[in-house]
């Protein structure tokens, strides 16, 4: 089974390095300083905020093309399976083209993406965010961007990304509510989905119906698919955390598992305790 919708998103991060601060959401000891786009999460870990966007993907395929070159093995890895679209939309060809290149797109959240590219994207990003730090912490002028990623060089590790554990994830996506979808109540006073799944592409398009029909205006053609939606688009959970429902499911550490389900997936099948599987 090939499943569409894998992303690197939501990366947990391990802190070697925190003071001790009150969560009020939680009523638990926090650690103070987030890395960058995180949020505390429980004991030394920290969670991205949201899904892992284009433009955050297309800086490490870029970063790997110009220290090792476009015909590497490194960079052509690196890539995203575009052809997942096929699956999703009878416009894949736009799609496959430039979803993850097209400006327009580059805050949407990263799709295509095996395990092993996930966990090749922690590595390289826990090498970049470390060593950001340091110039910041040092007023360092001039880094280079293209060093050697094996952690050689002599600056200090604060930060360590990598993929959740099933347990972290739902953890996570629970955000201490006793709901299977992580929120108390899944409906806006708008009566709009908080979360990106099938039901919400379902609604807008009859609301799209219902309006063409109080104009006398006959719906001669409604969008037969629903596509994602940029990363912080959908209503953050109580720990501020976006789109763990819906939108593109997400890796975790366990092998061939995602978890949270997406925009083409209907509610019942995203809920928290759910394993979607993978095998590519």
């Amino acid at each position: 089974m090939k499943i569409f919708t894998t992303s690197v998103l939501l990366l947990i991060v391990i802190c070697f390095s925190c003071s001790p601060k009150f969560d009020v959401v939680r009523k638990e000891i926090s650690n103070g300083n987030n890395p960058p786009n995180c949020v505390w999460l429980k004991d030394n870990l920290h969670i991205d905020q949201s899904e892992v966007s284009n433009t955050d993907y297309r800086e490490y395929i870029y970063w790997l093309l110009r220290h090792y070159g476009s015909q590497s093995d490194q960079h052509k890895k690196s890539l995203p399976n575009t052809v997942v679209w096929r699956q999703i939309t009878p416009f894949y060809p736009a799609y496959e083209e430039y979803y993850l290149w097209y400006p327009s797109y580059g805050n949407y959240p990263v799709v295509g993406i095996t395990k092993d590219q996930a966990e090749n994207y922690c590595r390289w990003r826990s090498y970049s965010i470390n060593k950001f730090i340091y110039a910041q912490e040092n007023k360092v002028k001039k880094i280079s961007f293209f060093e050697d990623t094996t952690f050689k060089s002599n600056f200090p590790i604060k930060y360590i990304y990598r993929l959740p554990t099933k347990k972290e994830w739902e953890y996570a996506a629970t955000a201490g509510t006793k709901s299977e979808i992580g929120y108390e109540n899944i409906l806006t006073d708008k009566n709009e989905y908080k979360i990106n799944t099938k039901e919400t592409f379902t609604l807008k398009s009859y609301s799209i119906i219902e309006t063409k029909l109080k104009n006398n205006d006959v719906p001669t053609y409604v969008y037969n698919t629903s596509y994602t939606l940029p990363i912080y688009s959908s209503e953050p959970n109580k720990y501020w955390l976006y789109n763990m429902i819906g939108n593109v499911a997400e890796l975790v550490q366990e092998e061939g598992i995602a978890k949270g389900g997406s925009f083409y997936h209907y509610l019942d099948s995203c809920k928290i305790s759910v394993d979607i599987p993978y095998t590519e």
